[in-house]
């Protein structure tokens, strides 16, 4: 049984508008980690938001679909349920901490507050930043975030997001900030403490590399769409949409030295201005009048499915 069921999510701006998300669904196990790629405007942070039910009061209005936690759907719990479960069971780790963090408030306040909130003791507050590797936590709690680096902020922020011990952690590209010493010891962090206090996570970031490390599975999104989702290793080996195919071709190779770096043609199509059919279609090589129409999310392995109509791979 899936711990988060994510079904036919559909997010418009108000009744009737342009969409967001168009009918996406995913799925969580217990102890899975699930990465959501795709390129900036795809609609990867507005999922998170809608799992949450944390998007702006308009969008509110234009959200239909199901959202089953622990087969309770969400978009039809009352506020009351919903402001109980964020943070003890589902918890978000933002991008810019620095957003995320009151500027006029003391670490440690703001840190007590989301253990209170969660039932644990205060007093766990200086134990929480330990665990995020924060040297000397007894003097960070007095800090506030501008005495901080970027990389303790964001592992502040993954403190609260933790210290709660929830579920679920969807973690909003957490370590773009971050130089690649400290983005890798951020992973091996954030791992570490999944293991630890058996979360599931769902990771949303631009980088295959990221994804690599950290995650079992992957969902790629192009223009607020599912367009491709299976074991991470599979995917990697053999993408079958040709928007994923395009995405790992644009990887620089480490073995190779290309006189040119690839890119994809084209830029993702605005809200309100997406193409009919598959919305890749306009930047896609292989791309033919059968693609304006919508393609089936069709079967391609074992957990492996792709809604395209010529897969990256075959004679069509």
């Amino acid at each position: 049984m899936s711990l988060l069921d994510v079904r036919n999510l559909t997010v418009r701006i108000g009744k009737g508008g342009a969409s967001i998300l168009d009918d996406v669904s995913v799925r969580i196990a217990e102890g899975e980690t699930l990465g959501l790629v795709g390129e900036s405007g795809s609609g990867k942070s507005t999922l998170g938001m809608a799992i949450l039910r944390l998007t702006p009061h308009l969008l509110g209005h234009g959200t239909s679909g199901e959202v089953f936690w622990k087969g309770r759907d969400l978009l039809k719990a009352p506020n009351r349920e919903m402001r109980r479960l964020r943070g003890r069971e589902i918890s978000m780790v933002l991008q810019d901490p620095m957003a995320s963090l009151n500027p006029v408030q003391s670490i440690g306040v703001q840190l007590r507050e989301a253990l209170t909130h969660a039932g644990r003791p205060a007093s766990a507050a200086e134990q929480a930043l330990a665990e995020v590797n924060i040297p000397s936590p007894a003097e960070r709690l007095k800090s506030y975030p501008h005495q901080m680096s970027g990389g303790m902020r964001q592992r502040v922020v993954g403190a609260i997001g933790i210290a709660q011990e929830p579920k679920l952690l969807i973690c909003d590209e957490p370590t773009t900030s971050l130089d690649a010493t400290i983005q890798y010891q951020y992973l091996e962090l954030l791992a570490r403490l999944r293991d630890a206090h058996g979360m599931s996570m769902l990771f949303v970031t631009h980088d295959f590399g990221v994804v690599a490390k950290i995650c079992d599975s992957v969902a790629v999104m192009y223009a607020g769409r599912i367009v491709e989702r299976g074991p991470v290793r599979e995917v990697f080996r053999a993408p079958k949409h040709r928007y994923t195919e395009a995405l790992l071709a644009s990887v620089p190779s480490t073995t190779a030295r290309p006189d040119r770096l690839p890119a994809i043609p084209g830029q993702p199509p605005a809200v309100g201005r997406r193409p009919s059919g598959c919305p890749f279609r306009p930047r896609c090589a292989a791309a033919t009048a059968q693609c304006e129409t919508q393609p089936p999310e069709e079967d391609m392995g074992p957990n492996h499915t792709a809604s395209c109509w010529h897969p990256a791979g075959s004679d069509a």
